[in-house]
């Protein structure tokens, strides 16, 4: 009796599995985004993204080394890093995937032909080590250097964000297990013209490179905006993520670490109506040191001063 009922929740736990999963495919297929390439980008963002949940509830998630370029990572970094690679290798190649974590991250810096997709497996490792909620799972996938799709999972805020080109941006809300539930929500940028009483969001540590531009930046904005709030999640990608979400005008992000800072949150918010440009006023590259972002007036408005206020900037 005892084995027919563990067979009984094994055959119900599977039949649940499986209705969520058509579920979520028929969720995504009334947005027009149920391609395969977009299904394993969304489930790698929010399976790595269940690791950093996980992570985030045991005693040893604060262990951090620095690496190199003196930023931490943690074994959830490399955990989540390793969920998406492999959900990722179920349909592109290995040499295809610029991932932060990777030994062969030097690639991040060159135009690739064909597909390339870029991870953050976690961005806002500093905060996390903090115990801070911010953690955020970011993927874009280019092809020919031109943005074609990108998921971020906001896993404390049960929260995933998904664009597809020329489709648009979308929100999913999301359940304890990072289940997607729920229709989903189109997005679109905010779009109000005068800055004055509206919210900068900002990302970078204040190092002897980045706080001489910013500073210049910052009181240059004053002489015309008579009030702009700052504000700062402690990722990148987050940050990004609340300015396609229509809870900021305009976005800075100065500590670029990578191509896979800037990649998923300025296609995202390109898909929602509005606009990420590096510090020439072209759309972002893998060049890229300093990202300007938001709706379009806002980031017209901001784009000149930006421009001579990060005109020799080489990165944090």
């Amino acid at each position: 009796m005892a084995e027919l009922n563990e067979s009984i929740r094994r055959n119900d736990f599977m039949r649940v599995k499986s209705d969520q999963k058509k579920s979520q495919r028929r969720a995504f297929a009334r947005i027009g985004l149920n391609d395969e390439a977009m299904q394993v980008i969304e489930r790698a963002a929010r399976l790595g993204a269940r690791q950093v949940m996980a992570i985030s509830k045991t005693p040893g998630k604060f262990k951090a080394r620095l690496k190199p370029d003196q930023t931490p990572v943690t074994i959830a970094d490399i955990s989540s890093q390793k969920v998406i690679m492999r959900v990722l290798g179920t349909l592109f190649s290995k040499d295809k995937i610029c991932a932060e974590e990777s030994e062969d991250i030097g690639k991040q810096d060159k135009e690739a032909a064909g597909v390339m997709l870029y991870v953050d497996p976690l961005d806002g490792t500093a905060s996390f080590i903090r115990g801070q909620d911010v953690a955020t799972v970011g993927i874009c996938m280019y092809e020919n250097s031109v943005p074609q799709r990108a998921a971020i999972c906001r896993p404390f805020q049960k929260q995933l964000i998904v664009a597809q080109k020329g489709k648009g941006a979308f929100l999913f809300l999301l359940n304890e297990r990072l289940d997607i539930i729920g229709r989903p929500e189109k997005l679109q940028i905010l779009e109000r013209k005068d800055l004055s009483g509206g919210m900068l969001y900002w990302d970078s540590p204040l190092t002897a490179r980045s706080t001489p531009p910013f500073q210049d930046f910052v009181s240059k904005i004053m002489r015309s905006v008579p009030k702009l709030g700052v504000r700062s999640i402690g990722s990148n990608i987050a940050n990004q993520a609340a300015v396609a979400l229509g809870q900021g005008d305009v976005g800075l992000t100065l500590a670029v670490g990578g191509f896979y800072d800037i990649a998923v949150g300025g296609f995202v918010i390109e898909e929602a109506g509005g606009i990420m440009v590096g510090t020439d006023g072209k759309p972002v590259t893998p060049k890229t040191k300093a990202a300007l972002y938001g709706n379009k007036d806002a980031v017209g408005q901001l784009l000149p001063l930006f421009k001579k206020s990060f005109k020799d900037y080489k990165g944090f």
